[in-house]
This record gives C-alpha cells, sequence and structure tokens, in this order.
C-alpha cells in the first residue's frame, strides 16, 4: 500500500468539467452495489439527465462539498467523494455531516485515495464545526465495511427490504386481486351512470 500522501494524485474540488466522469463513477458504484444486494431502491440507469443535475447540484451547494481523485499526468477523474452539511435544530445535535458517493475505480485502488478523499472532507467538516458524522453503506460491501470499521464509524440503524408478496406468505395472508389505487381514483373521479332512461322534453 503506498504513501497516504502519494504524489502521483491530485485531490481537488469537482467542477462542471467533471460531471461526465461523476455520472461515470455513479453508475459503476450503482453496478457495483447491485452485485453485491439485488433488493437495493436505485436510480434507473436512464436518468442521466437526473445525475447531470444531481451533481451541478453538489458542485454549486455551499453546504457541500464534491471533490474527485486523479492522476497528476491526467484530466480524467478516477475517484470521488462528497461531503454533505446538514441542518437540523430540531435534533442534537443540530448539524452533522454526511459522506457520500466515495468511488475509486477498481485499477487506482489500494493507493490510499479513498483516505485522502476522506482526509479532506473531514477538513471541511472541522471548518464548520460539524462533528457528528454519517455514513450509509450495503451491507456486504466488504471494502466499505472494513474501511468505515478502522475509522470507527458504528453502525446503529438498520434499513432492511422485502418483497410484499414474500412478507403477505409469510403472514398466512389472503391473496385477493385489487384494482390499483390510481384505477380506483380514476373510477370514483367520473360521475355515475343513471340506468334511468331520461326523460324526453
Amino acid at each position: 500500500m503506498e504513501s497516504i500522501e502519494n504524489p502521483r494524485y491530485e485531490i481537488r474540488q469537482a467542477t462542471m468539467e467533471d460531471i461526465p466522469e461523476l455520472i461515470r463513477m455513479q453508475v459503476a458504484l450503482q453496478k457495483d452495489m447491485d452485485n453485491i444486494r439485488k433488493n437495493l431502491l436505485r436510480p434507473s440507469q436512464t436518468n442521466i439527465a437526473g445525475l447531470r443535475e444531481y451533481y451541478c447540484d453538489r458542485i454549486r451547494d455551499e453546504q457541500t462539498q464534491m471533490l474527485v481523485a486523479l492522476p497528476t499526468e491526467s484530466s480524467r477523474a478516477v475517484g470521488m467523494g462528497a461531503g454533505k452539511i446538514w441542518l437540523h435544530a430540531e435534533y442534537l445535535p443540530p448539524r452533522s455531516g454526511e459522506l457520500i458517493d466515495l468511488w475509486i475505480d477498481p485499477a487506482h485502488r489500494r493507493k490510499n485515495l479513498a483516505r485522502r478523499i476522506i482526509a479532506h472532507l473531514l477538513r471541511f467538516f472541522r471548518l464548520n464545526r460539524v462533528d457528528f458524522l454519517v455514513v450509509s453503506y450495503v451491507e456486504g460491501n466488504r471494502l466499505g465495511e472494513s474501511l468505515w470499521k478502522r475509522l470507527r464509524f458504528e453502525p446503529v440503524l438498520v434499513t432492511a427490504t422485502a418483497d410484499r408478496k414474500e412478507v403477505e406468505e409469510r403472514l398466512q395472508m389472503p391473496t385477493r386481486r385489487v384494482a390499483p389505487l390510481a384505477y380506483r381514483t380514476t373510477l370514483a373521479s367520473k360521475p355515475a351512470i343513471s340506468m334511468t332512461p331520461s326523460t324526453v322534453v
């Protein structure tokens, strides 16, 4: 493993010119997670316009630091990571920092790029006096689990998913055909059809 201050790679704030590479890495990240767990809520792979808007907002947002990693001899990003400050006066602590979209291309792993990105994000949080940090990762992601455990992140909340039909089967619920809500709403909005002949005037 190489030194954390590897001079062959640069970590800098993302710009609008980096958006195509950010989208590429986000698609790769999602594909990687899909290979680990199939029962995930996921963005549509065809929603490239939505991803473009998402990263434009991330780059413009003063409460977010969006970073990219790239070889010093190249302008093509090979890693990314973001830190987002959330303000919530109704909770304690009143502000938190979320680590989002951490990704390193496979060919550039084991070079401490993830740790360097996280270190930059920690400086961003420190400057903004944010101490409470949150990260979400997919269960079974051994690289992610190992990294966050080494950095003293502790799982405290479980998000579980299920197929409705399988839950109904476990509860031994009787199955019957039910009209979709949208269809029932459409029917309810239509005037009732009278079976009484109209009066001829």
